[in-house]
């Protein structure tokens, strides 16, 4: 065997497809003085069976689906003595390589077998390398589109299919390949523009398809957002991308993963980390598809030796909205790491930035053809690059099935309950002040209103007169007067009323002596006497009826003729049983000046009263609303505790709000009576339900 070659014992393998045992060997070439041994596994999907010296053949153990097998090395003559790395080469992966002492001298064959363990996945097969390949050439034909072809290398841009966009946040989900009910394993990637980022994505999409060194053809994504406006070209930094890569038949790992590539932070532009930093939590409190997060991936240079203040700031904020522990599943990828150094690990924890692994990323072969000699690069050289550069990733990939990850649609939820929570905070503390104010305002105003009464009761527009007025005053005794009803005087002294046997009597006595007196008359006439004496009676009677006056009751009043009281005509003058006097009234007398400022004054009084009224209306829904929200901060904390499994007290919030409202009396009053019902609300929820 020439020198640098080796060959591998040949060993057993059974094929559960067509239950036949066969036997395989392997045998590769080892550049003189090259250090790794890259031994090739069987590719067949089958229980590997080993031999060891002296003993039959059995089969392998398992350990997590992956094959162990021992393999025997012989026969291998060494350049130098040294310690060789032997790791073996799967259909899709390459495992970490293993220490392999080789003895003797330089150029003489290996004494003694080195026995070598190796692990190869079921997958490696030929089987899954032949579909693989066609997946490759599927993928090449139909869904993609070649963008550059150089030195023999080709490079193509997937098509990926849009599952969500939206504009207003600048987010878009794409896919690749059909969807599958599988479990999706998801990557945040964060770092600073220009940390490469969209390399390494580039560089992860090559490797879930198994792209290898050896194939004249990469893969990569589009890196400009299609818009309406096809005078406008957005670059795709420009979004939170999210890349969901569903698997398919000949891709190395069985699983689906999420790439989401985030707005590079560090940028100059105005706003710009705070517009990165809202689009990122908006993707991650909304439902774009993703409801576990397996890892965040810090994306840094090798090289960088210190952290920014943007870095620390999208940090903090990731941390805040995904929790604390979210270092966890938080991993380190050190990119452009090319001579097997990464510097901005130790200034990570320095900063005491929280991370579990770092993965150094020699991305620079991916893109780079063998034939291009321009480089300065030999195949001998660009190869081992690949090869670290997909160890990295296979170590990656593999390690994110390690951590727990976070629950971000608990983490929604979480957050969903926190902006609830800061809405009702706000609502509660702007009906608190609605309502202090209002009841400050209805307190002045019913102080307004009092003075104003006060006022109106002083305006007196009406006020009293004394005068004299006459009056008819009737006599209660058998009494009568004349009266002037001209001038409203009575003119006569009070007379008594003449009765009607007076009248009768004095009649009979005048028509007597009438009678007496007209006798001799009568005689003569031949009249008789009694006649004479009925005759003159009547007579009398007549007379002093119409007499009765000037009988002795109203001698000074003439029948004719004026008054001599109060001269005026008799004629004017009414008999009647009372007398006008003078007496003494009070009138009300109205000031229209005073009136009208009292109605005003009135008006107004009316007119707040029925504000008073609407404000109270208004105050005490306020009052509702206010307890509205209490119970709903109440609630929101309870729920918030629950998710994050860790108190959230209430009335340390509305504590917060008295400190911060400490100098308004009135609405520090309001805020402790709302602080007892939380109180009360509070011991009657850990009543019902326990302790939270």
């Amino acid at each position: 065997m020439k020198p640098g070659s080796l060959r591998c014992q040949q060993q057993r393998s059974y094929n559960p497809q067509t239950g036949q045992d066969r036997n395989q060997s392997c045998q590769s070439s080892l550049p003189r003085n090259f250090r790794t041994l890259l031994i090739k596994m069987p590719r067949s999907r089958s229980r590997s069976k080993k031999k060891q010296s002296g003993k039959k053949w059995k089969e392998s153990s398992k350990e997590n689906n992956v094959e162990v097998s021992n393999t025997t090395i012989s026969e291998v003559r060494t350049t130098a003595g040294v310690i060789y790395e032997v790791s073996t080469v799967g259909a899709n992966s390459e495992v970490p390589p293993s220490p392999l002492p080789l003895s003797g001298q330089p150029g003489s064959p290996l004494e003694t077998e080195a026995l070598v363990t190796c692990k190869v996945d079921y997958n490696s097969s030929s089987e899954v390398s032949t579909s693989n390949a066609q997946l490759k050439q599927h993928l090449i034909e139909h869904h993609c589109s070649l963008v550059e072809e150089k030195a023999g290398l080709s490079t193509y841009e997937i098509k990926t299919k849009d599952l969500h966009k939206d504009e207003d946040h600048k987010i878009q989900v794409m896919t690749i390949g059909p969807e599958n009910k599988e479990a999706i394993n998801s990557v945040l990637l964060l770092g600073e523009t220009g940390a490469g980022k969209t390399r390494a994505i580039d560089a992860m999409i090559n490797f879930l398809f198994g792209v290898n060194f050896e194939d004249n053809f990469r893969f990569q994504l589009k890196d400009q957002v299609d818009s309406d406006d096809l005078l406008v070209v957005e670059s795709q930094t420009e979004y939170v991308t999210a890349y969901i890569i569903y698997h398919q038949e000949g891709m190395p790992l069985q699983c689906n993963y999420m790439l989401i590539d985030t707005p590079g932070f560090g940028d100059t532009r105005e706003n710009y980390e705070k517009i990165a930093i809202e689009r990122m939590t908006h993707f991650l409190t909304n439902d774009y598809g993703i409801d576990d997060l397996n890892c965040v991936a810090l994306v840094a240079k090798a090289n960088q030796n210190r952290i920014s203040a943007h870095h620390k700031q999208m940090l903090e904020e990731i941390t805040s909205v995904l929790g604390s522990n979210i270092g966890d599943i938080t991993q380190l990828l050190a990119t452009f790491a090319s001579d097997g150094t990464a510097s901005v690990g130790d200034v990570m924890r320095h900063e005491e930035v929280p991370f579990v692994n770092i993965y150094q990323l020699d991305n620079m072969p991916l893109y780079v053809s063998r034939n291009d000699d321009s480089i300065g690069f030999i195949i001998s050289c660009l190869q081992p690059r690949w090869a670290s550069m997909v160890k990295e990733y296979d170590r990656f990939f593999k390690d994110l099935h390690k951590f727990s990850p976070v629950n971000v649609k608990q983490t929604r939820d979480l957050l969903m309950e926190k902006k609830l929570l800061e809405e009702v905070k706000r609502s509660l503390m702007r009906n608190v002040q609605y309502a202090s104010a209002l009841d400050n305002t209805v307190r002045e105003d019913k102080d307004s209103l009092k003075d104003m009464k006060i006022e109106l009761n002083g305006i007196k527009y009406i006020h009293l007169e004394e005068r004299k007025e006459t009056i008819l005053e009737y006599s209660e005794d058998n009494y009568h007067f004349h009266n002037c009803k001209k001038c409203k005087k009575t003119c006569s002294k009070p007379h008594k009323n003449i009765g009607a046997g007076e009248i009768v009597g004095k009649a009979c006595i005048a028509g007597i002596s009438t009678a007496a007196t007209a006798a001799p008359l009568t005689k003569k006439l031949g009249a008789p006497l009694a006649v004479s004496v009925v005759t003159a009676v009547c007579t009398g009677i007549a007379s002093v009826a119409a007499t009765a006056c000037e009988l002795g009751i109203c001698s000074k009043f003439p029948l004719s003729g004026h008054c001599i009281k109060c001269g005026h005509r008799i004629a004017q003058h009414k008999r009647e049983d009372a007398q006008y006097i003078l007496m003494d009234k009070t009138e009300e007398v109205i000031d229209e000046s005073l009136k009208y400022d009292y109605d005003t004054k009135a008006k107004e009084i009316t007119q707040l009263e029925e504000e008073i009224q609407q404000k109270e209306k208004t105050l005490n829904q306020h009052r509702k609303d206010l307890w509205d929200d209490t119970k709903a901060l109440v609630q929101h904390a309870r729920k918030i505790s629950s998710l994050r499994h860790r108190n959230l007290n209430p009335e340390l919030l509305i504590d917060e709000f008295i400190m911060l409202e400490k100098e308004d009396v009135n609405i520090v009053h309001l805020l402790k009576k709302v602080k007892e019902e939380v109180a009360a609300m509070t011991r009657q929820q850990i009543g019902e339900e326990g302790s939270w």
